[in-house]
């Protein structure tokens, strides 16, 4: 028996996306509570941020992390099984969105503090699993 044509990109590609949503879940989780004291203290230097924004920023990034790593944990069980490939590239594709709304998110949080161009280069860093997996995914539906 042969290994599906995406399977191997998709173990890989799917255990770097279970390590980086776990550490996005972490992060995320270790950030809430420190909201109010960073805006606490860029308004003493000066510099406006919206809590609100921020703390928006931080939960859809936690969520991201959240699809990031069942889509991770999904690409890893599913990699050899050409019946999940829809299922996958589906999960690949929400997973790109939800990297495309929190970067744009992140541009308006982080243009307050001037370095928006940060979430720019975080959206362009954050594509690429989802875009390797979408493919991983897509040579198994082929």
């Amino acid at each position: 028996m042969t290994e599906a044509p995406g399977a191997k990109m998709l173990k890989v590609v799917g255990v770097l996306m279970v390590i980086f949503g776990a550490l996005g879940i972490i992060g995320g989780i270790m950030t809430l509570p420190a909201i109010s004291l960073t805006v606490a203290t860029l308004a003493a230097l000066g510099i406006s941020l919206s809590a609100g924004a921020y703390t928006v920023s931080v939960l859809i990034g936690i969520v991201s992390a959240v699809v990031l790593l069942i889509a991770g944990i999904m690409g890893i069980k599913n990699a050899a099984d050409v019946s999940k490939a829809g299922t996958l590239k589906s999960l690949g594709i929400i997973c790109v969105i939800l990297t495309v709304i929190n970067s744009v998110v992140g541009f308006i949080v982080l243009s307050a503090l001037g370095v928006g161009a940060m979430a720019i280069v975080s959206l362009i860093f954050g594509l690429v699993l989802p875009i390797l997996y979408i493919l991983g995914a897509s040579k198994n539906a082929a």
